[in-house]
Parts: C-alpha cells; sequence; structure tokens
C-alpha cells in the first residue's frame, strides 16, 4: 500500500480517458497507459528484492491514485472504444444500395379480317411461272380457265407446289431473273375477267384469308430489382 502513495498527481490527469472518439488520440493514451503499468510493476518488482521496510507517507490532500487493478481496466475500456471507432470507419467505406421498381401493363389490340398479301403474291407469281415461255424459265403451259374449275383452291396450291419442287432449277432461274415490270406485263396478258377470277380463285386458297381477332394482354407484370455496392479504398480508388 505504500507504493499506491508514490505515483506522481500527473497519472490521474492521464488516465482520464478523453472525451473524443479520434482513434490515434485513443491509441497515444493506450500507449501512455501501458508504460505506466510497466514502470509501477518494475518498482513493485525492485521494493520486494530490496525488502524496504514500508516507509509512512504523508497523506496528500485531494489527490488520489489508481492502483494497477483500475489502470488495467481503463487500458480495456480503451481498447474498447477504439474498436469501435475503426469499426464506425471502416462502415464509412462501404457503400450499400439498391431499388426495387413493380411495373403493370395493359396491352389490347385488333387486328381486323384481312388476306395475306405474301401469300397472294407467292401463289399468283408460281402461276405465271408454270404458263411462262421455257426460255424465260417458266414450264411454257396453255392457260385453261376450265383448269381452275377442274380443282378446289386447295388442290390446285397442292398441285402448283408439286410442280415448284419438280422443276425448282427452272423456277429459282424465272423468279432470279423477274422483274416487277415483266410481272405487270405477264398479268397483263390476261383479260380483266380473267384477272378477276384468278385471284378470287386464288382468294380461297387456305391461309391466304385471315380471320380477325384480339390480342389482349390486361395484366403484364414487370420485376427489377437492382443491387448496388461501392467500396472506397483510397481517396482516388474505389
Amino acid at each position: 500500500m505504500a507504493l499506491l502513495f508514490l505515483l506522481p498527481a500527473g497519472l490521474w490527469a492521464q488516465s482520464t480517458p478523453p472525451a473524443t472518439d479520434d482513434a490515434a488520440q485513443l491509441r497515444q493514451e493506450i500507449d501512455q497507459l501501458k508504460k505506466t503499468v510497466g514502470a509501477l510493476e518494475q518498482r513493485l518488482e525492485a521494493q520486494e528484492k530490496a525488502k524496504q521496510p514500508a516507509v509512512a507517507q504523508t497523506e496528500t490532500p485531494k489527490e488520489e491514485a489508481f492502483a494497477p487493478a483500475e489502470v488495467q481496466t481503463t487500458v480495456r475500456d480503451l481498447n474498447d472504444r477504439v474498436s469501435v471507432a475503426e469499426r464506425r470507419s471502416l462502415r464509412d467505406r462501404l457503400d450499400w444500395g439498391g431499388d426495387y421498381r413493380f411495373e403493370a401493363h395493359t396491352i389490347r389490340g385488333n387486328v381486323p379480317a384481312h388476306y395475306d398479301g405474301m401469300q397472294l403474291q407467292n401463289l399468283t407469281v408460281k402461276t405465271l411461272w408454270m404458263f411462262a415461255p421455257e426460255s424465260k424459265g417458266g414450264l411454257g403451259m396453255q392457260f385453261d380457265p376450265n383448269m381452275l374449275g377442274q380443282m378446289t383452291p386447295t388442290q390446285y396450291a397442292a398441285f402448283v407446289g408439286q410442280q415448284v419442287q419438280q422443276n425448282y432449277s427452272q423456277y429459282q432461274f424465272f423468279t432470279s431473273n423477274l422483274t416487277f415490270s415483266q410481272l405487270k406485263q405477264s398479268l397483263g396478258q390476261f383479260s380483266p375477267q380473267m384477272q378477276q377470277m384468278l385471284i378470287q380463285y386464288l382468294q380461297q386458297v387456305p391461309g391466304v384469308y385471315r380471320s380477325a381477332y384480339d390480342a389482349n394482354t390486361d395484366a403484364l407484370l414487370t420485376n427489377r430489382l437492382r443491387l448496388k455496392f461501392d467500396a472506397k479504398v483510397a481517396d482516388n480508388v474505389s
């Protein structure tokens, strides 16, 4: 107990933890307290070896000294405060974010009844090819209006497709050299009545006429989740 009165009065002022949470200043206080504890242990060891008798010490008014156990407790408290400050500093360098978006749409469309112009044009070109001269790649057949009456539109479409398969090279040569002007000229060889009869006949081929239909989507739902993570490791690096 005699050693307790030998501590300098400045120990009490140094051991009081500062109010700031600055990590660097806290570390300095921890180092200073560690040095004080080490000095106390050395003095205790020296006194035990010398076996010097205890000397009465004059009581110092208004001054108190810390025992080694109290100093160690203060060091542990400062260590905890430094750890909290370091964790807070680390969290400040991490940036988490994100957003969530939900949308609901309604799409409605009405398609009227119509004729598929591409299929009708395809059947017209194949028909003209069969009656085109062989010098232009056609089959050189003679057009007979009665032939249309002998076959249904479905049978006629199958007949035309079979002729294309059997004479594909000629059909490819014909279409490769066919121009729009030649197409109008070939169709102009027919009388208006025959042209109207041919078009009406081809319009009855399955797939040329398209019925009206509605395309309604009352509930089109979309979701989007976007996350963001940013870590600032240095002033000029992130």
